[in-house]
């Protein structure tokens, strides 16, 4: 008996690809073919815990206002008040903030390494790029969590990280 080979029209194949989503594709197709061709979305458990996605977001969110200068926090505040609105447990939330804070030190040591070297800083940045392959256009978006112009004239595209990295699957 023959594996699954799915083979959707080219027509029903997706053509707009953020950068993470290209990750999924080359990692797990057949999950990308679930969700945009079957248009198949997965459910999430009642009751279930807030999960890395939504940490992460809450951690990305917090670092975007302590940047912006718009709070008056400082930055441990800014996530624990994030974290907290993705429905993370005041427990939860106080058995994580050691680890927190050492990333908040970290974060705010190398912030402190950069700035002789940085004229300029943006944050959250979208971007795409168009191009053709056989005949169909496809776009490639991406949102840079922080792109440094830095003195040289150079710029420093960078993305935080706040799980675990990914495995090899």
């Amino acid at each position: 008996r023959n594996p699954p080979a799915p083979r959707p029209p080219v027509d029903a194949r997706p053509t707009r690809f953020s950068v993470s989503r290209v990750a999924m594709l080359i990692r797990d197709p057949y999950a990308v073919y679930a969700q945009d061709i079957l248009k198949l979305k997965p459910l999430a458990p009642v009751a279930e815990a807030p999960g890395p996605s939504q940490r992460g977001t809450a951690i990305h969110k917090a670092v975007e206002l302590y940047e912006l200068g718009d709070a008056k926090d400082n930055l441990l505040s800014l996530i624990t008040t994030e974290l907290a609105k993705t429905g993370m447990t005041a427990p939860e939330i106080t058995l994580s903030k050691p680890l927190w804070g050492r990333a908040v030190q970290a974060f705010l040591d190398w912030r402190a390494s950069r700035k002789d070297k940085v004229s300029d800083i943006k944050l959250e940045i979208d971007g795409e790029l168009t191009f053709e392959i056989s005949g169909r256009s496809y776009r490639l978006t991406a949102t840079a969590d922080r792109i440094e112009r830095l003195k040289d004239g150079t710029l420093a595209i960078v993305d935080f990280k706040t799980g675990a990295p990914k495995t090899v699957k």
